[in-house]
C-alpha cells in the first residue's frame, strides 16, 4: 500500500511542478489537503506526485498567500521550494514551531508576514524576501542559525504585545545585521532583545521605535559596541532626549548611535532626490514639482518645496505634501530653522514671507526679497536678500523685527552661523564679502571671475565656507572666510545651481542644470558624481 502511494499521481502530467515541499508525504497526501495549507481552492493544485517523503505539484492560477497555522508545528516539513515565486503572503504561524525547516525558498514576490511565521525554526539559516514590506510580531523570533536579515522595502515591524510572542527578531542570537533602510515603524516590544551577536541595526527612516518612547526592550542584551543606525528624529523625541531604548543601549551595552539626516535634491519637473547615507546613493522622492527651492528640518520631520506655483509642506518626513496658505505664485527659496518650527519663503513677486508655527500659518516678513533667504539653526537669526535694491535684510529675534544692511551691493545669496556672527554674502560679479561682527564691518575678498546666480553654505561654527555658482568652479574656505580656493580638481565648466553643507561641514552637496548632484565628504576638497542627470535646482542637508 505504501508503495502504491508513492507512486500515485493526483491530476494531469502535463503540469510542471512548481511547488516542492519536503518530510510531509506521511500528513499532506491529496491535492484537497495541498490546497487547504496553501489557502487556494484544490483545482488550482495539478499533477501532484508522492515521491518518498516529499511531495511535489504546480499550483495554478496565479499567486497565493499560504494559510494561518499552515505547517505550524509540523516537525517533518524539511523544505519548501516555491520556483515560481507565487507566494506574496505569509500567514500567522504559517511556519510556526517548525523546528526542522532548512529550506525555503526565495520569497520573491512576498509583501506581507503575520504573526509568528517562523517561530523557533532553529535550522532555517536564511530567509529572503526582497519585496517584503510589514513583517508581525514575533515573525522571526528565535531563529538561531540566521546571521543577516535584509529586506530593503520593509517599512513596518510589528513587535506587538509586552507578553505573549512579542520582538520579531528576539532571540536571534547569531544575528549580526538587520539591513531595513525604509522602515518607519516598529511598534510593541522587544524588537532584537537577545540578540547577543549583533553587529548592526540600519534603518535611517526610522521614526517609531516600540510602544513608548520609554525602554521597550527593543535592544536589552545586544552585543557591547553594536552600530545601531537610526533617524535624525529619534534624537529629541522623548522631551528633547533620545528614545529611551536608544539610550539605554548607549549607556548600558556602549551602542554607537547614528541619527542619519538626509540630503534632498529638488529638480525641476521631476521627482526630488533623497539620501540617506551621507550622499553615497541617492533614491527617488515622491513628489513631483518645478522645485526651485527646499528645506529640511534637522530631524527630516518638515520638509518645504518652493515652486513655480507656491509652497507645499510635509510634516510626516516627506510621505504626504499639502499647500501652504501662501499665495500661488513662484518662489525661489525657502529656508527653515534646525527643529522646523521657524520658516521664511521668498517669492518671485517682491516678498518674504515668515512662519513661526512650523509652517501653520504665514506672514509677510520683508518686501523685496525675493532671490535668496536663510534661518539659522536655531531660528533667532534670518536673512533675506533684494535684488532689486542694495541691501540686505536681517533679523536678530527670530523674524519679530527686520533691519537693512546696506553698503553691500545687490546680494543674490546669503548666510550666516548660528550665532549670527559670521555672515557670508555674494553678488553676481566676481566679489565675496565677508562679515564676522554679525553685519557690522565687512571685508571684500578678492574677485574670483564672474559669479553668475551663485549660491552659497555655511558650517554652524562659521569655520567652512562654499561657493557654487554658473562661472567654472567650486570656491571654499576652511577659516571662517578669510581666505578662498578655487577647487580646479572639481568638475568644471558646470553650471551649479544649489549648495548646502551638513552642520559641521564635512557633507557638502551641489547640483547642475541639467546635470548631476556632486558630493563631497571631507569640507569640499574633492567631490564624487552621483545620480542620475536631471535639472537640479535645490538642495537641502538636514543635520
Amino acid at each position: 500500500m505504501g508503495s502504491l502511494l508513492q507512486n500515485t499521481i493526483f491530476g494531469n502530467n502535463k503540469y510542471r511542478a512548481n511547488t516542492f515541499i519536503g518530510g510531509v508525504a506521511s500528513i499532506i497526501n491529496t491535492p484537497a489537503l495541498v490546497a487547504s495549507k496553501l489557502g487556494v481552492p484544490a483545482s488550482r493544485i495539478k499533477g501532484f506526485k508522492i515521491i518518498e517523503d516529499n511531495i511535489e505539484f504546480a499550483v495554478t492560477g496565479g499567486r497565493y498567500s499560504i494559510a494561518v497555522g499552515a505547517f505550524m508545528s509540523v516537525t517533518a516539513l524539511t523544505y519548501y521550494y516555491d520556483t515560481d515565486y507565487l507566494i506574496e503572503g505569509l500567514g500567522t504561524y504559517a511556519f510556526f514551531n517548525a523546528v526542522n525547516l532548512e529550506f525555503i525558498s526565495e520569497l520573491r514576490n512576498c509583501v506581507t508576514m503575520g504573526t509568528g511565521v517562523f517561530f523557533n525554526n532553529q535550522k532555517l539559516a536564511a530567509v529572503i524576501a526582497p519585496k517584503l514590506q510589514i513583517a508581525g510580531e514575533a515573525c522571526f523570533k528565535g531563529m538561531n542559525k540566521v546571521k543577516e536579515f535584509s529586506f530593503p522595502e520593509l517599512t513596518t515591524l510589528n513587535s506587538a504585545s509586552v507578553g505573549g510572542n512579542t520582538g520579531i527578531f528576539e532571540d536571534c542570537v547569531l544575528l549580526e545585521k538587520v539591513y531595513v533602510p525604509k522602515c518607519t515603524t516598529v511598534t510593541g516590544y522587544r524588537l532584537l532583545r537577545n540578540c547577543n551577536s549583533l553587529q548592526s541595526f540600519y534603518a535611517p527612516l526610522l521614526n517609531q521605535l516600540g510602544q513608548t518612547l520609554g525602554n521597550d526592550s527593543s535592544f536589552s542584551g545586544i552585543k557591547t559596541g553594536a552600530k545601531l543606525t537610526v533617524s535624525a528624529y529619534l534624537k529629541t523625541v522623548n522631551a528633547g532626549a533620545p528614545d529611551g531604548d536608544l539610550a539605554i543601549a548607549e549607556t548600558a551595552t556602549g551602542a554607537t548611535i547614528i541619527y542619519q539626516g538626509v540630503i534632498m535634491v529638488g529638480a525641476y519637473g521631476n521627482n526630488y532626490q533623497k539620501s540617506f547615507d551621507d550622499g553615497v546613493s541617492f533614491i527617488s522622492g515622491g513628489y513631483i514639482s518645478s522645485t526651485r527651492g527646499i528645506a529640511v528640518s534637522e530631524t527630516t520631520k518638515y520638509v518645504l518645496l518652493a515652486y513655480n506655483s507656491g509652497v507645499v509642506l510635509s510634516s510626516d518626513f516627506g510621505k504626504n505634501f499639502a499647500n501652504t496658505t501662501l499665495a500661488a505664485t513662484t518662489y525661489y527659496c525657502v529656508s527653515m530653522s534646525d527643529n522646523g518650527q521657524y520658516m521664511l519663503a521668498s517669492a518671485s513677486s517682491g516678498s518674504t514671507h515668515l512662519s513661526t508655527d512650523y509652517g501653520v500659518t504665514w506672514n509677510l516678513a520683508v518686501t523685496g526679497g525675493r532671490r535668496d533667504c536663510f534661518v539659522s539653526g536655531t531660528g533667532q537669526y534670518m536673512l533675506a536678500t533684494n535684488i532689486d535694491g542694495a541691501q540686505i535684510n536681517r533679523s536678530t529675534d527670530y523674524g519679530v523685527t527686520w533691519t537693512p544692511i546696506t553698503g553691500q551691493g545687490i546680494i543674490s545669496s546669503v548666510c550666516c552661523s548660528d550665532d549670527g556672527q559670521f555672515i557670508i554674502a555674494i553678488s553676481n560679479g566676481g566679489t565675496i564679502r565677508v562679515s564676522n561682527d554679525g553685519g557690522t564691518t565687512w571685508t571684500n575678498k578678492t574677485a574670483y571671475g564672474n559669479f553668475t546666480f551663485p549660491k552659497v553654505a555655511m558650517s554652524v561654527d562659521g569655520k567652512y565656507q562654499t561657493i557654487a555658482s554658473q562661472n567654472k568652479y567650486i570656491y571654499t574656505s576652511s577659516d571662517y572666510g578669510v581666505t578662498w580656493t578655487a577647487n580646479t580638481s572639481t568638475f568644471n565648466n558646470l553650471y551649479y545651481t544649489c549648495m548646502d553643507m551638513s552642520k559641521d561641514g564635512k557633507i557638502q552637496a551641489t547640483a547642475v542644470s541639467g546635470g548631476y548632484i556632486y558630493v563631497s565628504n571631507d569640507f569640499g576638497v574633492t567631490w564624487i558624481q552621483k545620480s542620475n542627470a536631471r535639472d537640479y535646482q535645490a538642495i537641502a542637508i538636514s543635520n
